[in-house]
């Protein structure tokens, strides 16, 4: 693709380079972009310069690099994807990371290397293994490969390719299946006595008989005496003029409503697979409740007719009717941006009942680990809570002057909420420090950054105490800290609870 740039090979390679991992990475980011305020808004029409310059054939490669760098719109990725002048390698980029009809552009065009089209061929969205299919450029191990596939769609896509071989044509000439049959027998590459066993009985529908009998291929006998057959009327009253590659005429008798043999047979098992497009157009009214699945397979086929029959539905994924903004058709696109805000609300009514049901057992266990994060550890004073400060004591008379579980409050001491009060000093001439706290009329819960011991030798370390109502407690300070914060909540009401400060001196000797 260098040989499109006007500069020399190893800037060329190296600009060429650069240029596809900034489309690729553009490209991915699309494709993984989630449904969030960007992507609330309908699409944005092209720009008309970039559209212009991107689906123009003279334009030399290193400028449709660029386009493709500075914008990621559908309709610019579709144009640049057909165009017969796009780098190999940028088709290979439009391929791996663009849109479904975008790869499937790809798949079409003639300029498509023999590599991508075999990596097309595997894609998940049978759309694009059909352009693959009637690539004439395509490898012919590929077309090969498609047409021994049971979906009768792949093998009536390669039946169309101009560029068969005679055997693979001969082949399809014995499919189980007609409309593959009626297909191949109208290709140029047929061999004639192929083309005379499939007459033979002339059994087959006069629409087949007739694509036999006008092949070049067809010995002139035969011919006239197909078209003999036809004339009086020996297939019985059908079309002979039937196309089912468009879908023209009527391939069942004439005497049958085409609207009901077509919403009969949508009625039908894998209709949404059936090789002809009017009747898989016919699945969503014959239906009216299809599978997401299903409405995704029909979003995505090649026929416009088919994804409009499917664009009004509701209920579906916000990213389907995302991807429809975008159609190529500007009907499938109208009808998806009409019924987008209600798609949505819908969607959400039915589904997020069913993810906050996955999502209790997560939750159930959240709140357990919350609550036992919460009994373990408590929880700090609020910002903006009362914060006191104390000086604590320089002997251990503020100890044993009290009388034990009964004190009265101590002059200098820290009142606390609801009548209760806090000191704090060493515990004796040559021990920790200590804190005692004195609840009134409701229990409070201690919360110490401190490991602290309680006097029936209990430990907790930056864990709460509970102090029950009318009751002292002495907190014995295991690490003997010069500087401690204590954090005080009355009955577990957080709104209450104060913070205090104490700065242990150590008693003189």
């Amino acid at each position: 693709m260098h040989e499109d740039h006007p500069r020399g090979n190893s800037a060329s390679r190296a600009l060429d380079c650069f240029a596809m991992r900034r489309v690729s990475l553009t490209l991915w980011h699309d494709c993984s972009v989630s449904d969030g305020k960007s992507s609330s808004r309908e699409p944005r029409p092209a720009r008309p310069e970039l559209l212009a310059r991107a689906a123009d054939p003279g334009a030399d490669g290193w400028t449709l690099w660029r386009v493709a760098a500075r914008s990621r719109h559908p309709s610019i990725q579709r144009a640049l994807a057909a165009n017969p002048s796009a780098p190999a390698g940028l088709l290979r980029v439009l391929g791996q990371y663009g849109r479904w009809d975008v790869a499937a552009a790809v798949a079409r065009n003639p300029r498509c290397s023999a590599g991508t089209q075999r990596w097309l061929s595997y894609s998940g969205n049978w759309a694009v293994k059909a352009a693959v299919a009637a690539n004439p450029s395509a490898p012919p191990g590929v077309l090969r490969r498609l047409a021994g596939r049971p979906d009768a769609r792949l093998s009536m896509a390669v039946a169309a390719n101009p560029a068969l071989q005679a055997d693979l044509v001969e082949a399809l000439l014995r499919s189980p299946q007609v409309y593959v049959r009626g297909v191949a027998a109208g290709h140029p590459a047929a061999p004639p006595d192929a083309l005379r066993g499939l007459a033979e009985g002339m059994s087959e529908p006069a629409w087949v008989l007739r694509a036999i009998a006008i092949n070049p291929s067809c010995p002139a006998e035969l011919s006239d005496e197909l078209l003999t057959w036809i004339t009086i009327g020996g297939p019985g009253k059908t079309d002979p003029a039937f196309d089912p590659v468009r879908c023209s005429g009527f391939p069942a008798s004439t005497e049958i409503s085409p609207a009901a043999w077509y919403a009969e047979q949508a009625t039908g098992t894998d209709a949404e697979r059936h090789p002809l497009w009017r009747v898989r157009a016919a699945v969503p009214a014959a239906r009216k409740r299809l599978k997401l699945s299903t409405l995704r397979e029909l979003r995505r086929d090649p026929r416009p007719e088919v994804r409009r029959s499917v664009a009004g539905f509701q209920g579906v994924f916000p990213r389907d009717i995302r991807e429809m903004l975008g159609d190529a058709d500007p009907a499938v696109a109208r009808i998806a941006a009409r019924v987008r805000s209600a798609n949505r609300r819908r969607f959400l009514r039915r589904r997020l009942p069913r993810y906050l049901a996955r999502l209790a057992p997560f939750g159930l266990v959240l709140w357990v680990i919350i609550s036992v994060i919460t009994s373990t550890h408590g929880t700090p004073a609020p910002p903006g809570a009362p914060t006191l400060s104390q000086t604590c004591a320089r002997t251990s008379a503020w100890l044993t002057d009290l009388p034990a579980r009964a004190a009265a409050h101590v002059p200098g001491s820290l009142d606390l909420p609801d009548g209760g009060w806090l000191t704090c000093g060493p515990v004796n001439a040559a021990g920790p420090q200590g804190i005692l706290v004195s609840t009134g009329s409701s229990g409070l819960t201690v919360l110490v950054a401190d490991t602290v011991i309680l006097s029936d030798g209990k430990t907790y370390t930056d864990a709460p105490v509970d102090i029950a109502a009318a009751q002292t407690s002495l907190l014995t300070l295991a690490n003997d800290p010069s500087v401690v914060v204590v954090t005080i909540t009355p009955d577990g009401k957080r709104s209450r609870a104060v913070s205090a400060k104490l700065t242990f001196i150590s008693p003189p000797p």
